[in-house]
């Protein structure tokens, strides 16, 4: 254990920087907004948690959500917490916007560097050296999905492992080294024809060329995550193959490659799996498992059988509301302000002086459920301690904030 922050809430940004250190949980802010000429209306967002019990960080958990969604709460799910401590790694959320998913280009001109850049300010802030070059597990949902692949794409060295569901935006440009990194794409049967074409593109060009990857198609299902079992399922199997036993902190670690004819493939059209050397029928086609568990888990899925415990959960949209710090702070003279809401409501966002004085009101009116975030300019007002208030419904929570000219 090397500190004692437990949620590591940062932006990523290349025009400041900045950090506030609130009791035993240490939240560092660090926004990354990219050059107007680049995009401008792209900015990255990240919140990351990181079990106390970690002395080394074996990988990152990296959950990302559907188009200009949010998945920041993700890290204070109790699910998602328990599953990366067990296996000694963080979990992070995101919140892009803007062109961060691009399907000429694969992945823009930012977006990636924004995550590298993000883990290696994290890595000064939290004491973990070798966050700046953990080994990334990609859980990617509808645009997050089409990001997973194209870091993927980029940068395959850094990835364990990939899963990609119901995308339409992926690039089919080559896939180069990524045909090495284990991943599943799932399509949904009654989804836009343009996500099945997509993906199955993909699969079905790089698939040939001995890519170690999975196709499902979820029967009766549409633009939804698929059950989150299945996924930690294909995790459990990958991890232990591919991580090394010693985790380097100043290097990538070298992950190990898997060898096709030792996996098992299955028949996308009888839906028939057998041991690699024993199928066959044509392989260049049939989906890739690394074991025959995995392999049984998507002859079920396909089928439509109920996988153990399957609970179709969304959580791209908050469970709760709150209200999270500000950051940067202390500021000056604009910070930004984030909060959840788990339905739609009417919501009133309020800034009050030390004396207990209105001074702003961000926000008055309905709100949708989901993440929402609000920007202070306080340059017409004097230094000093601030505070904001928000209600919805019968939910009401106050911050403080400081002021600094």
């Amino acid at each position: 254990m090397k500190n004692k922050s437990r949620y590591i809430n940062f932006c990523a940004c290349i025009f400041y920087f900045s950090f506030n250190l609130q009791g035993i949980a240490g939240i560092f802010a660090y926004k990354f907004t990219p050059p107007a000429n680049v995009d401008p209306e792209g900015s990255a967002y990240y919140r990351i948690f990181i079990p106390d019990s970690i002395d080394t960080i074996k990988g990152i958990y990296c959950y990302v959500p559907g188009w200009q969604g949010s998945s920041l709460s993700i890290v204070t799910n109790p699910y998602y917490q328990n599953y990366v401590i067990q296996k000694d790694f963080a979990l992070m959320g995101f919140l892009m916007t803007g062109d961060y998913t691009n399907r000429i280009s694969g992945i823009s001109l930012w977006s990636g560097e924004a995550l590298v850049q993000a883990l290696r300010e994290l890595s000064i802030l939290s004491g973990y050296k070798e966050l700046e070059y953990s080994a990334l597990l990609f859980d990617g949902y509808s645009a997050g999905g089409q990001f997973s692949y194209h870091f993927t794409q980029w940068k395959p060295d850094r990835v364990i492992a990939f899963v990609t569901m119901k995308g339409g935006g992926h690039s089919l440009s080559p896939a180069g080294n990524a045909i090495k990194v284990p991943g599943n794409m799932y399509i949904g049967e009654n989804d836009l024809e343009y996500r099945l074409t997509n993906l199955t593109y993909i699969f079905e060009t790089n698939r040939p060329m001995g890519a170690l990857w999975a196709l499902a198609v979820e029967p009766d299902a549409g633009h939804t995550r698929v059950a989150r079992e299945i996924v930690h399922s294909f995790f459990d199997q990958i991890i232990p193959l591919r991580l090394p036993e010693t985790i380097p902190e100043d290097t990538i670690p070298q992950l190990n490659e898997l060898d096709e004819k030792t996996g098992w493939l299955g028949d996308r059209e009888t839906y028939e799996i057998k041991f690699y050397p024993e199928y066959a029928e044509d392989k260049s086609l049939a989906c890739w498992f690394q074991n025959e568990k995995n392999a049984k888990e998507w002859q079920n899925f396909v089928q439509g059988k109920p996988f153990p415990q399957v609970s179709i959960i969304n959580y791209d949209l908050p469970e709760k509301s709150e209200l999270f710090q500000n950051y940067p702070n202390p500021f000056n003279p604009s910070t930004t302000i984030e909060f959840t809401l788990p339905k739609s409501d009417f919501t009133t966002l309020k800034v009050y002086n030390i004396l207990g004085k209105e001074v702003a009101t961000l926000v008055s009116k309905k709100l949708n459920q989901g993440h929402h975030t609000q920007t202070w300019n306080a340059s017409n007002f004097a230094s000093g301690v601030y505070y904001y208030r928000i209600q919805a419904g019968n939910f009401i929570q106050t911050r403080k904030m400081i002021y600094l000219k």
